[in-house]
């Protein structure tokens, strides 16, 4: 996904995956995205900005694979920080949140 160099196509790969995962672990990625959403609607109080979300939750949220090195995983930090940002800011369209309130009235 991130050699893809259209940002359009990346974040339709970005949905792709996200959809691919367990239920249980896209119910988990759906609840923290949609709670760090909501604190980027007080980014102007709090400073926590979807970029400053993705430096503090990237490690966590997008882990890189045990066999990948230390300096490897350092070295990809940033792109993993930029998934995570993306997520954050395009939480509502990667988890059709429009649809699903529809959905349930």
């Amino acid at each position: 996904m991130i050699a893809i160099e259209d940002y359009n196509e990346k974040l339709w790969r970005l949905k792709e995956l996200v959809a691919e995962l367990p239920p249980s672990n896209y119910a988990v990625l759906k609840r923290i995205l949609g709670h760090l959403e909501r604190v980027t609607d007080f980014e102007d109080t709090n400073q926590m900005y979807a970029t400053n979300l993705a430096i503090v939750f990237g490690p966590t949220l997008v882990k890189p694979p045990p066999e990948m090195g230390g300096v490897t995983a350092m070295v990809n930090m940033g792109k993993h920080n930029t998934i995570v940002k993306n997520l954050v800011l395009q939480y509502h369209w990667i988890f059709d949140i429009e649809e699903d309130e529809e959905a349930t009235e």
